[in-house]
């Protein structure tokens, strides 16, 4: 949970697009649309759900893997202003630690072709 005086420093630091879109809810409304699609944790949908993202706010799709505990798993998310936009592992991160690990950002490779 943000405290408030962490969020106005927070609206200091970026635009006020990012603002709004971490803090409106429409990242939380797009995540539960794929949720409701997919009848539980949407699996399979990062790209899609980090594309619908980018329509309304830019930003640029990168690809990479999302690792957890002892997993890996080919991922696509979100920057916006040099912040990760990910709805998707910010679930998964409320029961396992995650992190990020870009491999591309090249759209063209939809969404996804194993880099190595």
């Amino acid at each position: 949970m943000v405290d408030n005086s962490e969020i106005l420093e927070l609206r200091h630091n970026v635009s006020a697009e990012l603002y709004a879109l971490l803090y409106t809810g429409f990242v939380d409304t797009v995540y539960a649309m794929y949720e409701a699609k997919a009848g539980g944790f949407p699996q399979g949908y990062c790209g899609q759900i980090a594309e619908e993202i980018q329509k309304q706010c830019g930003g640029e799709l990168v690809a990479g893997w999302l690792e957890y505990g002892t997993g890996r798993r080919e991922h696509w998310w979100l920057e916006i202003e040099g912040s990760i936009v990910d709805p998707m592992a910010e679930a998964l991160n409320e029961h396992t630690p995650c992190r990020h690990i870009e491999a591309h950002r090249n759209i063209r490779e939809r969404y996804w072709k194993a880099c190595v």
